[in-house]
């Protein structure tokens, strides 16, 4: 994978993962973990939530919430005020498709 903070590219140990308990309803089918670790690159960390389903354990996704992250290149030559646009585009994207929308049409 590649590092969020300093895009090299590493192979991350997990350090150490946390059990998310609620009392919640949706999540007594899930079991939800906090996995983290450091960059060997940089030494930033990085948090994964890792879910799964308790009756089906091939379907278990994990997603990256720290950093978050651009997977979108931006070339250098765009003007900052535009570069900042399209990045807060992109960060809004998997959160809100029409606010990301809005803020792509402004750029």
């Amino acid at each position: 994978m590649k590092c969020p903070h300093c895009g090299v590219t590493i192979h991350l140990t997990i350090a150490e993962n946390f059990k998310l308990r609620d009392r919640n309803a949706f999540l007594d089918d899930y079991e939800q973990t906090i996995r983290y670790g450091r960059c060997p690159s940089c030494y930033q960390v990085i948090i994964f939530l890792h879910e799964s389903p308790k009756e089906y354990a091939d379907e278990d996704t994990e997603e990256l919430i720290y950093p978050q992250s651009i997977n979108r290149p931006l070339a250098s030559e765009v003007p900052k005020k535009f570069a900042d646009e399209y990045k807060e585009a992109c960060l809004v994207l998997k959160y809100s498709p029409k606010a990301s929308a809005a803020l792509s049409r402004a750029c």
